[in-house]
């Protein structure tokens, strides 16, 4: 009767065991699938501020050009005047660009804190299946 109750421990233990890996098997899935989502979020971040930059150079380029044309000639005026509101527009587009990847940063913040907690539960997972095995 000792022998038998003591297998039987020794089975519950051991389902015990294998459930905690199971979840850390899951947790660490988790964990590596928030990561490769808050990878993919920083490239398209990073794509995102790329982007901007350039919209806000050509922007400035076009700006200073309208300027030039502008001083070089007063019948170029109107055309200057188009040029600029042209160059605002991408300056605009250009800040909406960059407004876009400093959310997309946020979303990599939330994907990173996501991982953290991942590696967390299959730490305290791993933990309790070492106390459960080691009882």
């Amino acid at each position: 009767a000792v022998a038998t109750k003591a297998q039987e421990e020794v089975s519950r233990a051991s389902a015990a065991r294998d459930a905690s890996l199971a979840r850390a098997r899951a947790a660490e899935a988790a964990a590596a699938e928030a990561a490769a989502k808050a990878a993919a979020a920083e490239r398209e971040k990073e794509a995102a501020v790329r982007a901007a930059n350039m919209e806000m150079t050509k922007a400035q380029k076009e700006a200073a050009k309208a300027v030039a044309e502008r001083d070089a000639s007063s019948a170029w005026a109107a055309t200057a005047q188009g040029s600029a509101v042209a160059a605002a527009t991408e300056l605009s587009q250009a800040l909406h660009a960059r407004n876009t990847a400093l959310s997309l940063a946020a979303t990599v913040d939330k994907a990173k804190e996501k991982a953290a907690e991942a590696l967390k539960a299959r730490d305290e997972s791993s933990a309790w299946a070492a106390e459960a095995q080691s009882s």
